[in-house]
């Protein structure tokens, strides 16, 4: 297991909490549909980093030790799927130990491009994941000619 960050330096995100650029996933609910939208709304925003393994309210419950690598293995698969992120983006989850509890934290860097989620452009805000709606540009047409 791969130690990137300070016990110290993850209590204060712990306790700063999900906002603009971090986001925490409960890996026992654990699903791809939403855990990707949250990664097209930081590629399409600032960027952030998402850490499963971490309820809503900040606690950590951690990722069960059977379940670390088919998890990983999956977010690497699943970031080629058109449906879940249109285009694609390469992904690097990491893991690390927190105590005696294992966090998978994926980097998301703000992306060049407008990436969608099931055809949806999904943007972040600090109080979440949100879809941007989309309506079709009207030409205001040519002024009348006297």
């Amino acid at each position: 297991m791969e130690m990137w960050l300070g016990p110290s330096d993850f209590n204060e995100i712990l306790a700063d909490g999900e906002g603009m650029h971090v986001a925490f996933k409960d890996a026992r609910s654990w699903s791809p549909d939403s855990f990707f939208r949250t990664i097209c709304a930081f590629l399409n925003t600032f960027g952030g980093t998402i850490y499963l393994g971490v309820n809503a309210e900040g606690t950590v419950i951690g990722v069960a030790p059977q379940a670390v690598a088919q998890i990983k293995k999956e977010i690497v698969k699943l970031a080629r799927n058109r449906r879940l992120l249109d285009p694609h983006f390469p992904l690097s989850p990491h893991e690390f130990a927190f105590g005696d509890k294992i966090v998978i934290a994926v980097q998301v860097p703000l992306s060049s491009q407008i990436h969608r989620h099931g055809r949806r452009i999904i943007f972040r805000s600090a109080e979440g994941d949100y879809r941007l709606r989309e309506t079709p540009l009207k030409s205001p047409g040519c002024p009348p000619r006297d």
